[in-house]
């Protein structure tokens, strides 16, 4: 007559290992995913500053002072205080 609680145990032991092996899995391709976010960020950074500045002089280009002049434009407006603009 077999021993169910050997058996049970077993088959506890198994569905703990299956368990382990999947999160071990789940963890490393999380990590993985991590690491491949933080470098495409990285790399995202790196293509917008190519993008609005100037390799030369390394100063920021007309589109980007289009965009920063657009953007506090827009907050003095919504402040309504006094501003000046030089060019």
């Amino acid at each position: 007559m077999p021993t169910y609680g050997l058996y049970l145990s077993t088959l506890v032991h198994e569905f703990i290992g299956i368990y382990v092996r999947k999160l071990s899995i789940f963890i490393y391709f999380n990590f993985k995913l991590k690491k491949e976010i933080t470098k495409r960020k990285e790399i995202e950074k790196q293509l917008s500053e190519l993008a609005n500045k100037d390799s030369l002089t390394n100063i920021f280009n007309r589109r980007k002072i289009e965009e920063l002049c657009e953007t506090e434009l827009l907050t003095q407006l919504s402040h309504i205080k006094p501003s000046c603009f030089l060019v």
